[in-house]
């Protein structure tokens, strides 16, 4: 089976997206006010969405709101303790545009090419790129324990003009993110990808420290999921079609080969890389993610993926996830409907619920190619009659997402 995968977002050619002012030749080898990182242990879920080109960071007072002596004004009247992490968030954000803006360019200028456009279906829908907000770089502090502060004041450091930025780096790899977002997902159009980010390793752009495989591992399939393939998805799996999925390489977005001598490349220039062939998350989730070093020591993660596996993450599957991890989704109807997933008296329905979503991942690789024109279609596996009667399947959810999207478009 040659799995595909569907449309996702509006047809837009991101060749011209290129970050302006901005002269890739002359970026510094070494710019000391910006993060560096050398912990590139990637994060297991990103809650931050990518749009089609990069986030133009806002200036001080629209990012941070009013401030009282460097601190938000609305978290000290909350009276939280986690505003020192705040000011460091914010800092890392600003601090990150600029090799933002280097990444940018020189994604759209080696991949530019194969972006698919309103006349040719090329391999790649779009690129996609994001700078994790402050926001969510707070909430990655607080939830990893960050300790600077505590850490500064008991060397005798003043809170208010301490900075622990390099610290606070240190625990996150992926403020910089890119995403490329494959229209075809064949095993030909990734290691032509891979060819490319080779290429962009040997002209010494970038260096690789990490790359991770991730794909499903299947041992059987009930007997609802084959039938709600069929009825919801228009999959049908005969026999000979079950048993190639049972193949531990079957979902592989590379083929192994090719996998292994990109890595074999990044060895080259940064011989501790780190790589994994394939691995089973529980959930189903589908990619390739490559952890990267600039030129000026900011890291970033590049993701690697099918238009249908990204509709389904960036549109519900990253709420429902921020949910199981006890955080907040922003939209409060979705939030309320979400709440069972996070409440630790619901232990059997969240199984149940992390059991489905793993078949949906599933169902959303096996999706029929389709033109570049057409976006994703958000039909998906109909849950089970139990979490059917708690309004959480996928496609219940749906329009609660999509009124997400729509109120976090207006605030921007």
């Amino acid at each position: 089976m040659n799995l595909t995968i569907t449309p996702n977002f509006i047809r837009s050619n991101n060749i011209n997206n290129k970050h302006q002012g901005l002269n890739i030749l002359a970026f510094p080898a070494s710019k000391p006010n910006l993060p560096a990182n050398s912990n590139l242990a990637p994060l297991a879920r990103d809650t931050v969405s990518f749009s089609g080109k990069a986030k133009i960071v806002k200036d001080a007072a629209k990012t941070a709101g009013e401030l009282v002596n460097g601190l938000r004004a609305d978290k000290v009247a909350e009276g939280r303790i986690d505003d020192f992490n705040y000011k460091i968030a914010l800092e890392l954000e600003r601090g990150a545009e600029v090799p933002m803006g280097y990444f940018q360019n020189i994604m759209n200028q080696y991949f530019g090419k194969l972006v698919s456009t309103e006349n040719d279906d090329r391999i790649i829908q779009r690129l996609g790129f994001r700078i994790k907000s402050a926001e969510h770089i707070d909430e990655k502090l607080n939830s990893v324990g960050f300790k600077a502060k505590q850490d500064a004041i008991e060397k005798g450091a003043d809170p208010v003009i301490y900075s622990g930025r390099k610290d606070a780096a240190q625990l996150i790899d992926d403020i910089i993110g890119g995403r490329i977002v494959l229209r075809d997902s064949s095993k030909k159009s990734v290691k032509k990808v891979l060819q490319i980010l080779g290429q962009i390793v040997k002209d010494g752009k970038l260096k690789v420290k990490e790359v991770e495989s991730f794909r499903p591992v299947i041992t059987s399939i009930p007997d609802w999921v084959q039938k709600g393939y069929q009825k919801d998805l228009g999959i049908k799996l005969d026999e000979k079609t079950i048993k190639a999925m049972k193949r531990p390489e079957f979902f592989n977005y590379a083929d192994g080969k090719d996998l292994a001598e990109f890595v074999e490349v990044c060895r080259k220039t940064y011989p501790d890389v780190s790589a994994n062939s394939g691995k089973d998350l529980a959930n189903g989730y589908q990619a390739i993610h490559v952890n990267f070093i600039l030129p000026d020591g900011s890291t970033g993660e590049l993701q690697i993926m099918g238009r249908d596996i990204e509709n389904f993450k960036d549109l519900l599957e990253d709420a429902v996830y921020k949910k199981k991890c006890h955080k907040k989704v922003d939209y409060e109807p979705l939030n309320e409907r979400l709440a069972p997933l996070g409440d630790k008296n619901e232990k059997e329905l969240q199984r149940r619920h992390s059991e489905y979503t793993r078949w949906t991942y599933i169902g959303e690789r096996l999706k029929a190619p389709e033109s570049f024109a057409r976006r994703a279609r958000d039909k998906f596996l109909t849950a089970p009659k139990d979490i059917l009667a708690r309004g959480l399947g996928y496609n219940q959810l749906t329009p609660l997402a999509r009124a997400a999207k729509r109120a976090e478009n207006a605030k921007k």
